[in-house]
Formats: C-alpha cells, sequence, structure tokens
C-alpha cells in the first residue's frame, strides 16, 4: 500500500508592525498581519544602546530603523533612506546606482557596543556609527575590515551577501559569525571573525560547533559551541541532553577561551544575551526565557509565548524578543513561576500563540511534545506535566482520539457559544468526526486537506490528440484505457507516461484500486473486507490489463526533448482544499470525479484534518478553551471554506490588482517601443516579448486573481462536498503489520506470484487477525 501523500504548506508573508496599547512591561511592541495594499514591514536585526532597543526594519520605502524604549506603546521608525547593501553585488555597481556617499553607508547588520549604534557595509568593509535625529541617519566612519571575504560568496559570476549568523560588539572590536561563510579557497569556515574597531584588522578565533555570540563581561566575549557532551568546570561530562552546549568567554588580550558554564537543552539555542544586572546569560527554550548564573542550574526567567526563535536584547530587567513577525517586551524575574499556565501539545505554534500571548501575557504557554509518551497517557498525568490541550490529526492520531473518547478523557466544548456557532457552521463530514450523540463537541477542527484527487494532463490530451469523451470516469473504464495507451500511445509518445511517476503500472494500478476501495468502505461505514462482488469485479478488470509497452517505454525517451515524462493521469493531488483554478481554461489540470464502477458512488475523501482537543481534567481549563478560542479567529480563509458552510464567496488576491498594473505598463511600454522601432531584428524581438508577456498576463498571472476562486468554490459545493468524508485510521494502513502486508501482498501479485483468489483471500484473514490484536 502505498503511503499517502502529506502535504507541507508554506506560507511567505510579509509582515505589517500593528501598533498597540498594552502596557510598557510584559507587552507586545509590534504583531504581524497580513499584507495590507502596499505596505509590509519585516524586522530583521536588533540592537540596544542605553534605554533604547533598535531594529533594522525591511520596508516597502527600503531599509529603516525603528526603535523603541520603555514607556512606548510600540516600535516607531527612527530614520529611512538607508540603503540595503546586498541589492548590489559591488560596490562599483552601488555607486552607479545610488552614489558614492549613499552606497559608502550601506547596511548589511546593525550592532551595538552599549555605547554606540554601529552598522556594517560588505561591499567595502566599512563599519560606521549610526547616528538619529529628527527621523535622519548620519553616519560617522569607525573602521574598514581589512579582509572582506568572509562577507560573501562568490559563484561564477554571481555574488551572494551573508547575513551573518551572529554579531557582537566589545571590547574595541566587531565579531562577526556566519556559519554559511568561506574563505578565498572556498573552505567552510565555521569560525569567528573578529574586527578591530580602531584599525580593521581581522583575526580568526579557533572555535568549532558555533551557535551564539553574545557581549559579555570587562570587554570579552560569550560564545556557545554545542558539543558531543556538556562538562562541569573539571571537565567532568554532564548527563547528555539533546543539545548540549557549552559556553566560553573569549578575552582578546590573551587569546584564550575559559569555559563559563554548561547548558542542557532539548532543543539548538540559536541566540544568548548577557543581562549585566541580573548577572546572567539568557536563552530561550520553547516558549521561555532560561537564564544560568554563576555556573549554576538553569531557571526561567520569563515566558514568550512563541516558539519562533528571535533575536534577545536586554534593557535592565527587561528583555525583548524580536523575530521577523513580532515582537514582544518581557520583564524578567528569576525563577518566574504563573499561577496559570496552558501546557500545549502540537508540533508548531503560531500566530494564535502570539495572539494569546498578548492578551494574557502572564499566563504562559507551555510548548510541549509527546515523545514517547501517547496523547492520552499525557492527559492522565498530574501537575505541572499534565497536558490541558492538544492538536491531533486524523491520520497520525486517529487511534488516540478514538481512544480518549473511549476513556472519557476529552472535555465537552459544548458550552462555548464561540465553539458552538463555530461547530455548527461545519459541513456535515466535519461536524460528525467531532459531535456526540448527545450534541457533545469533543473536538474542533481547524484545517483540512485531501490527496485524492484525480486529474488529467489539458495539454497532455491535447497532444496525443485525446478529448474528455476518452477519458475513464471509473476505475473499469481507466484499465481499459490503459490497455488502450499500451496498444496505441506508449511507444509513439515516449516522452508522455499514462499516469505520471509510475513505473510499474500494473502495481500502481492495484495500489490505486485497493486505495480506493478501503476509501468507498470507509465512506459507505462499512467494514473493510476484501471478499465483495465489487472488489472481485474490480481485480478482474485489471487482471486484463495489458503494459508491456508502457513499462518498456518508461526507459523511452526523446533526448532532443526531455528525459522528464508527463504524465496524462496525476494521482494524489490536493482536492479538499485546493482552490486553484483548476476548473478554469487556462488551467493546466481537469479534475475527474473517479469512482470504482459505473454503479458506485463517487466519494470525496479528507486525508487530514487538524483539530484540537481539552483535556477534562486541564489545570486551566479556563485559559485553555482561550487559546482554543484564538486558534478558531486565525483559522484563515483557505481552510474557512474547506470547512464552514458560512463560507462561500471568492476570495481576491491582494496582490493582483497591483500585480496586473505593473505587467501592463511593462506591455505598453514595449508596445510603443515597436511601434517606434524600424530594426526589423529588434522588431521582430519585440513582437515575440509582447506576445508572450500578454499569454501571461491572460494566463499565469491570471491564477493570482483568487486566493479562493469562484470555479473551484462552485466545483467544491456540487461535486466534493456532497461526497464528502474523513478518512480514517484503519489497521490496514495505519499500522506497521498493516502496511508490511500490503507491501508484501501487492508486491506478489503485481510480479504474478499469487492469484487473485489468494490475494483476497490473505488479505481478509491478515487484517482480521491484525484487527483483533488491537482489541
Amino acid at each position: 500500500m502505498k503511503k499517502r501523500l502529506r502535504q507541507a504548506l508554506a506560507m511567505c508573508l510579509c509582515m505589517c508592525l500593528l501598533l498597540t496599547g498594552a502596557l510598557a512591561a510584559d507587552m507586545t511592541i509590534a504583531e504581524d498581519q497580513a499584507l495590507h495594499e502596499q505596505e509590509y514591514r519585516v524586522m530583521t536585526d536588533a540592537a540596544v544602546v542605553g534605554d533604547t532597543a533598535y531594529f533594522r526594519v525591511y520596508t516597502h520605502e527600503g531599509e529603516q530603523i525603528w526603535h523603541w524604549k520603555e514607556g512606548m506603546p510600540a516600535i516607531e521608525k527612527a530614520a529611512g533612506g538607508l540603503l540595503r547593501a546586498s541589492d548590489y553585488p559591488t560596490i562599483e555597481e552601488a555607486n552607479k546606482a545610488v552614489g558614492e556617499e549613499t552606497a559608502k553607508y550601506g547596511l548589511v547588520s546593525i550592532f551595538s557596543d552599549g555605547e554606540r549604534l554601529m552598522g556594517l557595509n560588505p561591499l567595502n568593509g566599512l563599519i560606521f556609527q549610526i547616528s538619529i535625529a529628527d527621523g535622519e541617519a548620519t553616519f560617522t566612519d569607525v573602521a574598514t575590515a581589512q579582509e572582506t571575504f568572509m562577507f560573501y560568496q562568490d559563484y561564477y559570476e554571481e555574488r551572494w551577501y551573508w547575513s551573518p549568523s551572529d554579531v557582537a560588539a566589545c571590547g574595541g572590536y566587531l565579531y562577526w559569525y556566519s556559519s554559511g561563510s568561506t574563505n578565498e579557497k572556498g573552505v567552510n569556515r565555521q569560525r569567528i571573525t573578529r574586527i578591530s574597531l580602531t584599525d580593521g584588522s581581522c583575526y580568526d578565533l579557533e572555535a568549532s560547533q558555533v551557535d551564539a555570540i553574545c557581549a559579555y563581561k570587562d570587554g570579552t566575549l560569550l560564545i556557545l559551541c554545542r558539543a558531543d557532551r556538556a562538562v562541569d568546570e573539571a571537565g567532568n561530562p554532564l548527563p547528555t541532553p539533546a543539545f548540549p552546549g557549552n559556553l566560553y568567554s573569549y578575552d582578546p588580550a590573551t587569546d584564550k577561551l575559559t569555559w563559563v558554564g554548561s547548558i542542557d537543552a532539548s532543543s539548538r539555542i540559536t541566540d544568548i544575551v548577557y543581562a549585566p544586572e541580573l548577572d546572567a546569560v539568557l536563552y530561550q527554550q520553547d516558549t521561555s526565557i532560561m537564564g544560568i548564573k554563576a555556573m549554576g542550574e538553569a531557571q526561567r526567567y520569563a515566558y514568550t509565548n512563541t516558539t519562533t526563535r528571535g533575536k534577545l536584547s536586554v534593557i535592565g530587567d527587561q528583555l525583548i524578543h524580536s523575530s521577523v513577525n513580532s515582537a514582544i517586551v518581557r520583564d524578567l524575574v528569576e525563577g518566574m513561576t504563573a499561577p496559570d499556565s496552558v501546557q500545549v501539545l502540537c508540533a508548531t505554534f503560531n500566530n494564535a500563540a502570539r495572539a494569546f500571548g498578548e492578551k494574557y501575557p502572564k499566563v504562559p504557554l507551555e510548548f510541549g511534545v509527546m515523545g514517547e509518551s501517547s496523547v492520552s497517557a499525557r492527559f492522565c498525568e498530574e501537575g505541572d506535566s499534565i497536558a490541558d490541550i492538544a492538536r491531533l490529526e486524523t491520520d497520525v492520531d486517529g487511534f488516540e482520539y478514538e481512544k480518549l473518547l473511549a476513556e472519557g478523557l476529552l472535555m465537552d466544548l459544548s458550552a462555548d457559544p464561540g465553539i458552538k456557532a463555530y461547530v455548527d457552521a461545519l459541513y456535515p463530514a466535519f461536524r460528525e468526526l467531532v459531535t456526540g450523540e448527545n450534541g457533545e463537541i469533543w473536538a474542533v477542527p481547524t484545517t483540512a486537506i485531501s490527496h485524492t484527487g484525480f486529474f488529467v494532463n489539458r495539454k497532455a490530451m491535447k497532444d496525443i490528440g485525446l478529448t474528455m469523451e476518452d477519458m475513464p470516469t471509473n476505475m473499469l473504464e481507466l484499465y481499459e484505457f490503459v490497455t488502450r495507451w499500451d496498444r496505441e500511445f506508449a511507444v509513439k509518445y515516449p516522452n508522455y507516461a499514462v499516469i505520471e511517476y509510475t513505473e510499474n503500472t500494473r502495481g500502481y494500478l492495484l495500489d490505486m484500486t485497493i486505495d480506493m476501495w478501503v476509501a468507498h468502505c470507509q465512506a459507505e461505514g462499512k467494514e473493510i473486507r476484501f471478499d465483495d462482488p465489487v472488489f472481485r469485479e474490480l481485480m478482474a478488470g485489471l487482471e486484463k490489463v495489458e503494459t508491456e509497452f508502457t513499462d518498456q517505454s518508461m526507459q523511452m525517451t526523446d533526448p532532443e526533448v526531455s528525459d522528464y515524462k508527463t504524465g496524462l493521469f496525476w494521482i494524489n493531488c490536493q482536492l479538499v482544499g485546493n482552490w486553484a483554478s483548476y476548473m478554469e481554461e487556462y488551467s493546466d489540470r481537469i479534475f475527474i470525479p473517479l469512482t470504482l464502477t459505473a454503479e458506485t458512488p463517487f466519494h470525496a475523501g479528507v486525508d487530514n484534518v487538524q483539530f484540537w482537543v481539552v483535556n477534562r481534567n486541564a489545570d486551566d481549563a479556563e485559559y485553555a478553551m482561550k487559546f482554543l478560542n484564538e486558534n478558531l479567529a486565525m483559522v484563515n480563509d483557505k481552510y474557512a471554506h474547506v470547512l464552514l458552510t458560512t463560507r462561500t464567496e471568492p476570495v481576491e488576491s491582494p496582490y493582483y490588482a497591483e500585480s496586473l498594473a505593473y505587467e501592463l505598463e511593462r506591455l505598453e511600454k514595449k508596445k510603443a517601443e515597436f511601434a517606434a522601432e524600424t530594426d526589423d531584428v529588434v522588431k521582430a524581438r519585440l513582437h515575440k516579448w509582447i506576445g508572450e508577456q500578454a499569454l501571461y498576463i491572460n494566463t499565469e498571472l491570471k491564477r493570482m486573481e483568487y486566493n479562493v476562486t469562484p470555479s473551484a468554490i462552485e466545483n467544491y459545493l456540487k461535486v466534493i462536498e456532497p461526497a464528502m468524508y474523513i478518512h480514517r485510521c484503519n489497521a490496514l494502513e495505519d499500522t506497521a503489520a498493516g502496511g508490511a502486508l500490503m507491501e508484501s501482498m501487492t508486491e506478489r501479485w503485481a510480479r504474478g506470484e499469487i492469484t487473485t483468489e489468494q490475494l483476497i483471500r490473505e488479505l481478509d484473514s491478515r487484517l482480521m487477525m491484525i484487527e483483533k490484536t488491537m482489541e
């Protein structure tokens, strides 16, 4: 049985900085939002001078510096008009583009030695002081690095500038560490470069496996190095944590490293900061700000309510945690505890965690992972270790969900009016998944996706000379089509495959048949068994499939075209949650609601639903419910349209109008050039460009018009939603024994080692044995 695909969804958002009215301590001073119109702001570096924190921010207007100090409700712009040095490959190119004076002070990083705000320009190696007054930045030269190769990477004719993994300035030196930098011989450095702030001389420190650096006491540098074993002051090994790290101080006067302490971390540490008033080295561990002092045990000093790794800065006894999408201030309290906290089991934290932290900054969200313990085991623990709320997934946690229900460990959420309204608005398949017979609400889904779609490639179909009338609408017709392909098209079209990414066609069709049969049984509420007239009819059709030339053609390609074989059919494409305009004329893919036979109905399976459950014995159920409601408020348009009957309107893309105007402007300029051009060769080139640009605007660009398209919604409501069911965990697909059984039996049948009768008998008998062991 082939493994069901799980799509990793990634979203890259440009961030806006939102003003808030929070208190000065334990507050959010910047928060992320979706892109609004043309504005965006992305925070990068942070540096502290006296009582002021500075941030390098990249915006739609270019590089800027923003600042914050106690008493300000949010960060504010301090100066703009700075040059982003990495936009230019060399100082000569920058000089041409913006002039020598502007190019001279291009930025790749800002930092502070405690007294001065400074910047570094990798184009010329210049280190300079930045002074800000009345919204303007002025610059004063400090030093010029005598070597610059650590700042960039040359590759053939292109150059990239490294963003440092960390920088620190102290004791008259700038320390630059970038784990990806290379020397002039192309050797990965994995070293820290010390640059004199007096004469620019450069020197490499003999430190390896560096994770973070920061300014320390008396002009020394603090270095955190990963290690095979954490050690004590005498060098004796400590119990091995998941990510052991040793702290060393570096004294430039003696050029020696001195062991300071060890950090016992459960995950890699990416930033450290020394807090002089507390005499503690601080770092982020999950959602906690931890610290060690005087080589002692780690203690908690604050909570962040985000697992996003950020840059840590300290002003007195306050910590600023800044990342690309948020900045928060937290009071630092040694050995901090909280009367209320929420233990959350999930893979990652999201915007809901940050929103919760903004509203309830004194209530920590304790990030947790199951490890070797099941969810039910974590729900049964006591005290601080008990899990209050968890996010599960149907395809990997389905058995756990059933166990939690059976053991009565889930809280009935129906008394919460917001949750009740949300669940009442769910489409029936999702509502049935999470509700009980008497109206209890045991879980709340927030995302859902599916990979069980069957699509035909419009272009491939046209190139081969086929129409939609030729396309199969059920598995029996697909078997017949594969035989037709083998006889008529396999050799004639060597750069096409009947099914994309398939080399063993019969074996793949058997896997697909069993997948669809299991889906049919689940959707119809039947026990999964293979001794059934419909499955026997399918196997009889599959036995007749001819694939000799199809499989041979997998080794045949036209080298003048491509070695890649375009598939006529796509299997396991995202169906539920795919709001791309695949129903439009310009799309490559056409969806076909494939059934088992002409008599069986179409079923649209949802492979993965992510949903939240709350422990009925939660230590702090009140705040667990508040956190759950924050998650519901953060459900984005895509998943809201998948889940909720109330969301049926298309969603326009905020980028489309701007992009269309820009591309149309380019097109009109080229048309004007074409009209004025007299050279036939140039006119021909312009004519080709104009045609390609017009095609791009009407096809590729038009696909950006909607995030949720009208045609996809129409297809979802008419075809997919009425046929929708939730694909649940089952012994055949979701146990090691079931997977091994399927792999063995299907391979043996495909090789002709067993008959269909033997396959059916063995699958049913072994499946019943596996189910018995699970009782």
